[in-house]
């Protein structure tokens, strides 16, 4: 991860300005971008972890269109979403 200027909060993975859920998908990226420019990139300075949890209104909902809560991460299928009306709405788009 240091060789390539990967950071990591405790949640997610910070390459430049994106942050990963995966490692992989960082370290894929962060790869990809070293081959294009052919220099180092900058060190990402991981940012606070900052979610909420969702209330019984909110769980009842998510279970109605089978999304799922882990770790500050909303997940859809194999989507993961940092906020919850994200997940709703591509739930909605596809129902």
């Amino acid at each position: 991860m240091a060789d390539l200027s990967i950071a990591y909060d405790g949640l997610r993975y910070y390459y430049e300005s994106y942050r990963y859920d995966r490692l992989e998908d960082a370290v894929n990226y962060a790869r990809l971008q070293r081959s294009r420019a052919g220099s180092q990139a900058r060190i990402a300075m991981p940012r606070p972890a900052i979610f909420q949890i969702p209330g019984e209104v909110e769980r009842l909902t998510m279970t109605s269109f089978g999304i799922r809560y882990t770790a500050g991460v909303y997940q859809l299928g194999e989507y993961r979403y940092d906020r919850l009306d994200d997940a709703l709405a591509y739930a909605r788009l596809h129902s």
